[in-house]
């Protein structure tokens, strides 16, 4: 009876959907005043939402450490945020996806007017690794609002959560 109890749970953990691991994901980059940061907030996917069917190019081969199946690269530029490149999300985020097959016509940069929210890029140090999704803690954030694309406000905040070391 254990024995097959230990194969049912074992089963159960093979046909589990690949999101339910815990897993660090690869974030975003957005490059701001001229430096490479990288992002904890996926503002393709607000875009994503709004199409009856997510596109098929992000059905390929993915990682465990990215399930969306892509890294995007940003850029903002004269107060609006861009996308300017997409990755394929396969481990090596060598193959590019070109921004014409997600938006009709548009070889990019393509103004993310859809995008209204947070964008939280991690500064400092890391003080708190945790091996799921962008959970993992820094010293402080760069906190950009976005509404419509349009950037609102920019703040670096301190994390509350960090705790001094002795």
């Amino acid at each position: 009876m254990k024995c097959q109890k230990t194969i049912l749970l074992f089963v159960f953990f093979l046909i589990m959907p690949s999101p339910l691991w815990a897993t660090s994901q690869f974030p975003e980059k957005l490059i701001h005043n001229g430096e490479s940061l990288s992002m904890f907030t996926t503002p393709l996917e607000d875009y994503l939402k709004t199409l009856s069917k997510r596109p098929e190019i992000f059905d390929g081969p993915s990682c465990s450490a990215c399930w969306r199946g892509y890294v995007g690269t940003w850029v903002i530029k004269e107060g609006f945020l861009y996308l300017v490149d997409l990755k394929a999300g396969d481990c090596t985020n060598e193959k590019t996806i070109p921004l014409k097959k997600i938006f009709a016509g548009q070889k990019g940069p393509v103004r993310a007017d859809w995008f209204s929210g947070t964008i939280r890029l991690p500064k400092g140090n890391l003080t708190q690794y945790v091996h799921m999704g962008f959970a993992s803690q820094y010293e402080r954030y760069l906190l950009i609002e976005i509404d419509k694309g349009r950037v609102i406000s920019e703040k670096e905040v301190r994390n509350s959560k960090v705790q001094k070391r002795e």
